[in-house]
């Protein structure tokens, strides 16, 4: 009976983290032009939504360095897409850090 609590706790955490970065993401649609502005808070609202789960703080900041690093918004070339820079961003990080917190640049972490 505790193992399903915690299941279901865990289930209940991790489907508030997905819909919480989901409508970080779903905001940058209301803009029509991602700027410095608009990338800082949609990487706080995914950055706490992270850290309200319970996500190691150094694993939170290294992801969202590689982000703003992938999203260079003053050297991206014209006619790329910063939403869907932003997205494939945030989606890779996600990724890395679900499979063991690795760095998603391939770049070797201590920790």
């Amino acid at each position: 009976a505790d193992r399903d609590a915690r299941r279901r706790t865990r289930a209940m955490v991790l489907n508030d983290l997905g819909n919480k970065i989901a409508s970080a993401l779903r905001s940058l649609n209301a803009h029509v032009v991602v700027d410095e502005e608009l990338l800082d808070a949609c990487l706080k609202d995914i950055t706490n939504a992270l850290l309200a789960s319970d996500v190691a703080v150094p694993l939170v900041v290294r992801m969202k360095k590689n982000i703003v690093r992938e999203v260079d918004l003053d050297n991206m070339a014209s006619g790329m897409n910063a939403k869907k820079v932003l997205e494939r961003a945030v989606f890779k990080e996600l990724t890395a850090l679900l499979n063991g917190g690795g760095d998603a640049s391939g770049t070797k972490t201590s920790g």
